[in-house]
Protein backbone atom coordinates (compact mmCIF):
# COMPACT_ATOMS: atom_id res chain seq x y z
CA UNK A 1 0.00 0.00 0.00
CA UNK A 2 1.09 3.59 -0.49
CA UNK A 3 2.72 4.95 2.66
CA UNK A 4 0.00 7.59 3.05
CA UNK A 5 -2.65 4.85 3.15
CA UNK A 6 -1.10 2.64 5.82
CA UNK A 7 -2.49 4.66 8.72
CA UNK A 8 -5.83 5.51 7.11
CA UNK A 9 -8.94 4.40 8.97
CA UNK A 10 -10.53 3.38 5.66
CA UNK A 11 -7.74 1.18 4.29
CA UNK A 12 -9.61 -2.04 5.09
CA UNK A 13 -12.51 -0.82 2.95
CA UNK A 14 -10.76 0.71 -0.04
CA UNK A 15 -7.58 -1.36 -0.07
CA UNK A 16 -5.52 1.56 -1.34
CA UNK A 17 -7.79 1.74 -4.39
CA UNK A 18 -5.73 4.30 -6.27
CA UNK A 19 -2.45 2.46 -5.81
CA UNK A 20 -1.95 2.07 -9.55
CA UNK A 21 -2.66 5.72 -10.29
CA UNK A 22 -0.46 6.86 -7.43
CA UNK A 23 2.47 4.66 -8.41
CA UNK A 24 2.20 5.71 -12.05
CA UNK A 25 1.87 9.39 -11.05
CA UNK A 26 -1.07 10.04 -13.35
CA UNK A 27 -2.53 12.61 -10.97
CA UNK A 28 -1.09 15.72 -9.42
CA UNK A 29 -0.79 15.76 -5.63
CA UNK A 30 -3.77 18.13 -5.50
CA UNK A 31 -5.87 15.79 -7.64
CA UNK A 32 -4.86 12.75 -5.59
CA UNK A 33 -5.85 14.53 -2.37
CA UNK A 34 -9.21 15.49 -3.90
CA UNK A 35 -9.92 11.86 -4.83
CA UNK A 36 -8.81 10.80 -1.36
CA UNK A 37 -11.24 13.24 0.30
CA UNK A 38 -14.13 12.20 -1.93
CA UNK A 39 -13.43 8.50 -1.34
CA UNK A 40 -13.35 8.98 2.43
CA UNK A 41 -16.62 10.89 2.42
CA UNK A 42 -18.22 8.25 0.19
CA UNK A 43 -17.13 5.54 2.62
CA UNK A 44 -18.45 7.50 5.62
CA UNK A 45 -21.85 7.75 3.94
CA UNK A 46 -21.97 4.08 2.93
CA UNK A 47 -20.77 2.84 6.31
CA UNK A 48 -23.36 4.98 8.11
CA UNK A 49 -26.07 2.93 6.38
CA UNK A 50 -24.71 -0.56 7.11
CA UNK A 51 -27.20 -1.28 9.90
CA UNK A 52 -30.14 -0.34 7.69
CA UNK A 53 -28.73 -2.29 4.74
CA UNK A 54 -28.29 -5.40 6.90
CA UNK A 55 -31.87 -5.07 8.13
CA UNK A 56 -33.14 -4.86 4.54
CA UNK A 57 -31.14 -7.97 3.65
CA UNK A 58 -32.43 -9.85 6.71
CA UNK A 59 -36.01 -8.86 5.83
CA UNK A 60 -35.55 -10.12 2.27
CA UNK A 61 -36.18 -6.69 0.75
CA UNK A 62 -32.80 -6.65 -0.97
CA UNK A 63 -30.26 -9.36 -1.63
CA UNK A 64 -26.51 -9.14 -1.11
CA UNK A 65 -26.15 -9.98 -4.78
CA UNK A 66 -28.03 -6.77 -5.61
CA UNK A 67 -25.18 -4.80 -4.08
CA UNK A 68 -22.40 -6.46 -6.05
CA UNK A 69 -20.72 -4.43 -8.76
CA UNK A 70 -18.48 -6.20 -11.26
CA UNK A 71 -15.38 -4.00 -11.60
CA UNK A 72 -14.70 -5.44 -15.04
CA UNK A 73 -17.84 -3.70 -16.35
CA UNK A 74 -15.89 -0.52 -16.98
CA UNK A 75 -12.44 0.89 -16.44
CA UNK A 76 -12.98 2.95 -13.31
CA UNK A 77 -11.16 2.18 -10.11
CA UNK A 78 -13.61 0.48 -7.82
CA UNK A 79 -13.77 0.41 -4.06
CA UNK A 80 -14.30 -3.21 -3.06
Amino acid sequence: YPERCKSCEFLKYCGGRCLYAQMESYWSEEAFEAVDRVTKEYLRIVLSGITEINELINEGIIRKEDLYYDPTEDSTEVIP
